[in-house]
């Protein structure tokens, strides 16, 4: 992938509101996956606690 993202800046080096358009929507979605990532593990971690509280209620 990086490898690619140099291949883009040394063809557009001249030009630069280009290339920050390119970093801008690389940072966009790197924020975001990161986002999505951090909110999905607190909802599996949420649903962890749930299903065990659930188990022991069952098995009182």
């Amino acid at each position: 992938m990086f490898k690619s993202l140099r291949k883009i800046f040394s063809i557009w080096d001249n030009k630069k509101l280009f290339r920050l358009k390119i970093l801008k929507k690389v940072g966009y979605h790197f924020y975001y996956n990161k986002f999505y990532f951090n909110t999905f593990k607190k909802l599996s971690n949420f649903y962890k606690k749930q299903s065990k509280l659930l188990f022991l209620s069952v098995f009182d």
